[in-house]
């Protein structure tokens, strides 16, 4: 866990696999940034492991039609 730069608190793994978050300093991978542009949609996304709907899962960039979505951890 890192500090975003609102102080809120975020997976490092999350910061590195959801495409609207990343790190200001990527060399001190700190503070997490973009965690506000995570668009709702995202945010709704249920998980095909644990089947729970929070957080910003993740889903499949290698074919358009793959709508599976997943918790990067």
């Amino acid at each position: 866990m890192k500090r975003t730069s609102d102080w809120r608190w975020a997976h490092m793994v999350c910061a590195t696999w959801v495409p609207e978050a990343g790190y200001d300093d990527i060399q001190l991978m700190e503070p997490i940034e973009g965690i506000d542009a995570v668009p709702p949609a995202r945010l709704a996304l249920r998980c095909c492991l644990c089947n729970q709907a929070y957080g910003a899962p993740i889903q499949c960039s290698g074919s358009r039609s793959c709508v599976v979505s997943f918790h990067p951890m």
